[in-house]
């Protein structure tokens, strides 16, 4: 049996498969020879854009998926700067969520899952903010450093392993996690099933119409190595507003708030503050650069909540 997450695995087979929305072998070939290899693919029936052939661990277990402990540290030298980021990020989403339905009755602890969730930094702000939390990770030591530094319930498991019971959580967060996914389709069957009903899952996924891929993808920009989001053998699958909709509610699961955005956001992708003369002509700049993506909807980002 070979596990339905690839990522950094050096051992892999490659696997044909049918679009993952519609289940049609029909497609064209947008590019090939990627890395010398892989191959980008669009459906002629709903338009998905991913990688075919894809690429299969052939490992039993996920134990050399992930290696990004040295990726989440690398920011420790500011570790406190991002705590306290990452607490008012996850307010800031808790009260979009009470806007569009999330259940107020009080007395009740909600429960959080985060899926992919590094050493834990929303699993430790949702603790904080009251929940009860939980998250998955599949690099070793990341999960390690996460229980020893914060004694937080991290498990090193995939979510078909976890064995969690059928609506179990009010709110599942899916942080770039979504584009790895070889069959995108079941793991949000598996998400719907242990979501209660009103709850939220958050999916933040790159845009495969972000103006940035629309102009590498024209000017043919890493051509031999990317095709816009997809970047084999790690981004297997493209979305764009119009494809996660369709793959959500596919699952039963109805967007109720979706903006497409860029790095720079307190929202959905906070940066930390630089205070030099020059750090606040960027963030002037890339701010009115982020509303005007945002209103176009060609944000580098998509973010979305989706309701059970």
């Amino acid at each position: 049996m070979v596990n339905y997450i690839f990522n950094q695995s050096k051992k892999y087979e490659m696997i044909k498969i049918n679009c993952n929305l519609c289940d049609s072998k029909e497609y064209r070939v947008l590019r090939d020879n990627l890395k010398g290899k892989f191959i980008a693919v669009k459906c002629k029936n709903c338009g998905l854009e991913y990688i075919n052939p894809i690429p299969f661990s052939v490992k039993e277990e996920a134990e050399d998926f992930y290696n990004e402990l040295e990726y989440n540290l690398s920011f420790f030298n500011s570790l406190e700067k991002w705590e306290k980021l990452t607490l008012e990020e996850f307010s800031r989403q808790v009260n979009i969520l009470k806007k569009i339905g999330l259940n107020k009755e009080k007395g009740i602890k909600r429960k959080f899952l985060d899926i992919g969730c590094g050493i834990g930094l929303y699993v430790k702000a949702s603790q904080e903010l009251g929940w009860e939390a939980v998250g998955l990770e599949l690099d070793k030591k990341s999960t390690e450093y996460a229980i020893n530094k914060w004694r937080l319930d991290i498990r090193r498991s995939l979510l078909e392993k976890a064995n969690f019971k059928s609506e179990t959580f009010d709110y599942i967060k899916v942080r770039y996690v979504f584009e790895h996914l070889p069959y995108p389709g079941r793991f949000l069957d598996q998400v719907s099933k242990i979501l209660k009903k009103g709850g939220f899952i958050q999916i933040d996924v790159p845009n495969q119409n972000g103006l940035i891929n629309r102009l590498k993808m024209f000017f043919g920009l890493k051509k031999t190595n990317e095709w816009g989001c997809l970047d084999p053998p790690f981004h297997l699958h493209a979305y764009t507003p119009k494809i996660l909709k369709s793959f959500l509610e596919k699952s039963g699961l109805k967007i109720e708030y979706i903006k497409t955005t860029t790095p720079g956001d307190p929202t959905f992708r906070p940066t930390l503050p630089d205070k030099s003369i020059k750090g606040f002509f960027y963030k002037i700049s890339f701010y009115l650069l982020r509303i005007f993506l945002q209103n176009t909807g060609m944000g580098s980002i998509i973010a979305v909540f989706a309701q059970k």
